[in-house]
């Protein structure tokens, strides 16, 4: 089984070279779309000299999660039907080994969810802490959590017949998703500049053409981490951290949607009846 992790960054100067060289232990390649940082992201890729970390390439079109294609339909012709793509953020760790937690599921699924939980330093301490400005230094700072994980797509099988555009978020019909989730420790907020060009990069992103996120276009910095602050909880080293924090959203399909979606794609019946709604369309829109 071969596993290529997707990165897709933008000024992470600070943490790149940390989650690339823990991402190059688990996968065969983790492949590099730097979308024009300005910071000496893509010079820091560059660096690292080991031949699973491939600096494919920097491009500063206005950004999309749908850019993660772009390496999907570059590099998909290298993979065979039970080999893995593997979305690898820039500011994540995962706590599992993903091809350890792939290799240990049972039962049918073609795609696994992430468990993401926030880690960060106590943002209501923000002018008074001291940061290096290198991840590997900081990390013991990041003493906090939000009690809740974010969840969505992480790890894909790759099927001949998979569809990635760069339009779409995510592949066409991912297939069933799998019953357990992976733990994956995310690190957005690492120090104040890091903060200040964190929101400023992200803001500007609606005004370029790019994906909208909401949240990013209320109020000034200061505002929106402050009310961050306030959700924040302090580690306790006995903790069990991701056992004890719940979902703010369902990743699970329903029963009957899993056993439909699990005999569609069983039997191929999914990839005919695409088939037959493309030609119809085409058929009445030629007549």
């Amino acid at each position: 089984m071969k596993i290529y992790a997707i990165c897709v960054v933008k000024n992470e100067a600070d943490i790149i070279q940390y989650s690339l060289n823990h991402a190059a232990g688990w996968a065969d390649k983790v492949i590099v779309f730097d979308n024009g940082s300005t910071d000496g992201t893509w010079e820091k890729v560059k660096e690292l000299k080991d031949p699973k970390i491939i600096p494919f390439l920097q491009d500063n079109r206005p950004y999309s999660d749908g850019l993660r294609s772009v390496i999907f339909n570059a590099f998909k012709a290298e993979l065979a039907e039970d080999d893995w793509w593997v979305i690898q953020d820039s500011d994540e760790i995962f706590d599992q080994n993903p091809r350890e937690f792939i290799q240990n599921q049972k039962g049918y699924f073609h795609h696994i969810n992430g468990k993401k939980i926030d880690f960060c330093f106590d943002l209501s301490q923000l002018d008074t802490l001291t940061f290096s400005g290198v991840f590997s230094k900081d990390i013991h700072l990041f003493d906090h959590y939000t009690p809740e994980a974010w969840s969505e797509p992480r790890a894909i099988k790759h099927r001949r017949k998979l569809e990635w555009v760069e339009e779409k978020i995510w592949p066409t019909h991912m297939g069933l998703v799998c019953s357990n989730a992976i733990n994956i420790r995310h690190y957005p907020l690492r120090s104040v500049e890091q903060i200040k060009r964190r929101w400023n990069t992200r803001k500007g992103v609606r005004s370029e053409g790019g994906q909208l996120f909401d949240h990013w276009e209320k109020g000034d910095w200061r505002d929106y981490y402050a009310r961050k602050a306030k959700n924040l909880v302090k580690i306790d080293q006995s903790d069990q951290i991701f056992d004890k924090v719940d979902f703010a959203n369902d990743y699970r399909q329903g029963f009957l949607r899993t056993l439909v979606k699990g005999i569609l794609h069983r039997s191929g019946i999914l990839h005919c009846l695409l088939i037959s709604v493309v030609t119809a369309i085409t058929f009445y829109a030629v007549n």
